[in-house]
């Protein structure tokens, strides 16, 4: 991180950008071009400040915006199936969406990849809150049920759509999820979307214990394979760049 943040503060900016000759701005001259020279020396230090902050703050390019639930895009691996495709393109729970998500009979690796390709959304989505009537309407119920009797599937669906909707809070989906895999502690896909929450939940103390969590996982020869390998590796293709965070540890 230190030599991230001396790279930062000796480049020199107005290698990169100066501003656009005055009375010439416009959509294609924006005010600010590239190279050039010009003396704007509030305007480098306050970017370069703005960066190293987002540093300290948050670790060397490790924002919340890449973590382990919104940087593991492996719906890509599942874009045969139509509803993947439609989940993608409309981002948002719909009847077609729940019925193949509440459907006992669609693989639970499907159903991962439909809740992976609505995606998440920096300021939130509510796709496990539009998922409930579905959920009253199977379990024949006018409040939300007791998640003790809904199936391992139900709530995989509904733990990882509600951290998908705010990776910000992992509390209520690390609980949906951790009953799922009571109930189906053999998945391989269970097992593997509650690791990358844990994951997402260690961002914020320990990058080693990110990837420490995910590859106990991968290490675990006793789970049913039921996501393919090509989502498999997205997810740790990804999570392998905490790796060196892990030394001496």
């Amino acid at each position: 991180m230190k030599n991230i943040i001396s790279t930062l503060l000796n480049t020199p900016f107005s290698d990169v950008f100066c501003p656009s000759p005055k009375g010439r701005t416009s959509e294609n001259s924006p005010p600010f071009r590239v190279r050039g020279k010009a003396n704007f020396q509030l305007l480098v230090v306050s970017i370069r400040a703005a960066i190293i902050l987002s540093f300290i703050l948050f670790g060397a390019g490790r924002l919340h915006a890449d973590s382990p639930i919104t940087s593991t895009a492996f719906y890509s691996a599942y874009y045969e199936n139509a509803i993947v495709v439609k989940a993608h393109t409309d981002g948002v729970i719909n009847d077609s969406i729940a019925d193949d998500l509440l459907n006992d009979k669609v693989a639970i690796d499907v159903k991962a990849a439909i809740i992976n390709a609505l995606s998440w959304n920096i300021d939130g989505k509510q796709n496990a809150t539009l998922l409930m009537p579905y959920i009253q309407k199977k379990y024949k119920t006018s409040g939300e049920p007791d998640i003790k009797i809904l199936s391992a599937d139900d709530l995989f669906c509904l733990g990882y759509l509600t951290i998908m909707d705010n990776y910000f809070q992992t509390d209520k989906p690390l609980q949906l999820l951790a009953l799922a895999r009571q109930k189906k502690p053999k998945s391989y896909t269970v097992n593997i979307i509650l690791a990358l929450v844990e994951a997402q939940k260690a961002m914020d103390t320990d990058f080693c214990r990110v990837y420490k969590i995910c590859e106990e996982v991968r290490k675990n020869y006793s789970l049913t394979q039921d996501m393919k390998m090509d989502a498999l590796n997205i997810i740790f293709g990804y999570i392998a760049d905490y790796k060196e965070y892990c030394n001496g540890k």
